[in-house]
């Protein structure tokens, strides 16, 4: 597959085109550009400078360390170079060794985009059992990335995420095949070199397993995640309708959809259930590592009540103590992975458990 290449870089490639352009003006070229680069088109120009002119091949070092090697595939590299020796083995090691300790991504703003339209289904599978089947997107081109958000299409999912250079060797870099997750994902890892993202849907099973957006960047922002499961740590209120989490039972004041997840304590919506009838119920899209919950519950009234934290709705952990009291509530726990979030009223004097907002986040505090 040819390799995609910006005008940017195309003007670039035509300069370096030019093989009997003498190593100064070649230098020259890279410095005035500020382009540092490894785009396929540029770095094959510049082995073929190098082949035309192996008179200057003390200077190829220096020349190639204008070009991120890090993110190149081996198979290039080895046979750009080996044949004819064009460098030397050891300066070439020295060369990727200095790029990965400088750590600098190749471009902090490239953004891999997929899918135009949220609505516009791009990509699926078939969830038969046999684990088969996966989502293979080819980014054609190595990107420096440490960051995915993909959409996933209506209802609940459990999947897994592996990423590779050469699309032979693979890593996982998320596993949510034991939770449930829906709407959008947010997902942060290690930096990593990645051309190809393979997304496998574990359940539920015999259905068509659908993403609707994915985008794949680097970002320099600071996100929290535990380095094992890759599970973010938030330190903000993530039980919020515009972060996707949702009200999945329990009644809302006329008028309003998710009452308790719009942020706003001061509007007069709520959620509520009946007293000895089914509880509250918030989802959030995806695990995260929870270890505080704040409710704002009715001042006018007091209640008793408990909360449970679950990451499949079946099985359910409770992380507060029964408790009573009314208006601003708050719990401090172990921190786990939580999905879901059931909050139940054992009594109220109003016969109600009137919920105005829940904030969900980790204390990350030293």
């Amino acid at each position: 597959m040819s390799d995609p290449i910006t005008p940017e870089a195309a003007n670039m490639a035509n300069k370096i085109g030019h093989l009997f352009l003498n190593e100064k003006k070649l230098h020259r070229v890279f410095e005035e550009e500020k382009f540092v680069t490894s785009k396929n088109k540029i770095f094959h120009r510049l082995v073929d400078w190098m082949k035309a002119n192996p008179s200057d091949s003390k200077h190829f070092p220096g020349l190639l360390r204008f070009i991120d090697l890090r993110t190149m595939v081996i198979d290039d590299l080895v046979t750009a170079f080996w044949p004819l020796k064009l460098i030397d083995g050891n300066d070439l090691l020295d060369i990727v060794y200095e790029q990965m300790q400088k750590g600098d991504p190749l471009d902090p703003n490239n953004r891999a985009a997929l899918g135009e339209q949220k609505a516009v289904v791009i990509r699926s599978h078939a969830i038969n059992g046999n684990g088969a089947e996966s989502i293979i997107i080819d980014l054609e081109c190595i990107y420096l990335l440490n960051c995915l958000e993909m959409e996933l299409s209506d209802g609940d999912w459990s999947y897994w995420i592996e990423v590779s250079d050469d699309n032979v060797n693979w890593t996982r870099i998320i596993d949510y095949s034991d939770y449930i997750c829906r709407s959008v994902q947010r997902l942060y890892f290690k930096e990593r070199a990645i051309r190809y993202i393979r997304i496998h849907g574990i359940a539920p099973t015999n259905v068509i397993f659908k993403i609707s957006q994915l985008e794949a960047y680097y970002t320099k922002e600071p996100v929290s995640f535990d380095r094992k499961t890759k599970i973010v740590i938030p330190d903000e209120n993530v039980a919020l309708a515009e972060n996707n989490a949702i009200v999945i039972q329990g009644y809302n004041s006329a008028g309003t959809l998710n009452a308790m997840l719009n942020g706003n304590t001061l509007d007069g919506s709520f959620t509520y259930h009946g007293i000895g009838k089914d509880p509250i119920i918030v989802q959030l899209p995806q695990p995260y590592l929870i270890d505080t919950m704040i409710l704002c519950l009715n001042a006018k009234a007091t209640c008793t009540y408990t909360i449970e934290v679950s990451t499949d709705k079946k099985k359910w952990k409770r992380v507060s103590r029964e408790k009573t009291g009314n208006s601003w509530q708050h719990a401090r726990f172990e921190r786990q992975p939580v999905v879901f979030i059931k909050i139940t009223g054992t009594y109220s004097t109003d016969l109600l458990l009137t919920c105005r907002h829940i904030d969900c986040h980790a204390d990350t505090r030293p």
